[in-house]
C-alpha cells in the first residue's frame, strides 16, 4: 500500500518553495555573498563535465556526421562549445533573484520553435507575474 501524504501542496506553494530553495542555494554557492553578481562556473568544472557530456552525446550523433575524422572532430568541438555556453547561461539564470521560465510553445500557430522564449515569472520580491523577456524564435516549416 503506497504511503500518501496527509496534506496537499498547491502548485503556487510548491513553486514558491522551489524558488526560495533556488535563491538560497545560489546565495550559499556564491563565493562573495555580498555581491549581487551572477554565479560563474569554474573553467575546470566546465571542461571536465562538458567533455564527459560531449563524449556521451557524440556516441549517439556520430553515425549522422558525414565525412571523415575531420568532420567528426569539428562536430565534437562545436558540440562542446554549445554545452559550455548552455552551462554558463544556466548558471546566470540560476543565480538571479527572479524566477525565469523557458517557453517552447508557439502561440501564433504554424511553424516550429527553434529557440524558446524567456519569461520572467517571479520578481525580486517573490511576487508572481509573467513578463516576456525574449519571444520564441519560430521558423516556418
Amino acid at each position: 500500500m503506497p504511503i500518501t501524504p496527509k496534506f496537499n501542496l498547491t502548485t503556487s506553494v510548491t513553486e514558491a518553495a522551489l524558488t526560495q530553495w533556488r535563491q538560497l542555494s545560489a546565495f550559499l554557492l556564491h563565493p562573495n555573498r555580498s555581491d549581487r553578481t551572477p554565479l560563474v562556473p569554474s573553467d575546470n568544472l566546465l571542461a571536465v563535465q562538458g567533455h564527459k557530456l560531449t563524449v556521451a552525446l557524440n556516441a549517439c550523433l556520430k553515425p549522422f556526421v558525414k565525412g571523415g575524422e575531420d568532420q567528426i572532430y569539428e562536430q565534437e568541438s562545436h558540440l562542446e562549445q554549445v554545452i559550455r555556453e548552455c552551462a554558463t547561461f544556466g548558471y546566470l539564470l540560476f543565480s538571479q533573484p527572479s524566477e525565469y521560465r523557458l517557453r517552447f510553445e508557439n502561440d501564433e500557430g504554424g511553424g516550429m520553435v527553434v529557440c524558446p522564449g524567456l519569461y520572467k515569472v517571479v520578481n525580486d520580491n517573490g511576487l508572481y507575474y509573467q513578463e516576456l523577456v525574449s519571444a520564441p524564435v519560430v521558423e516556418s516549416i
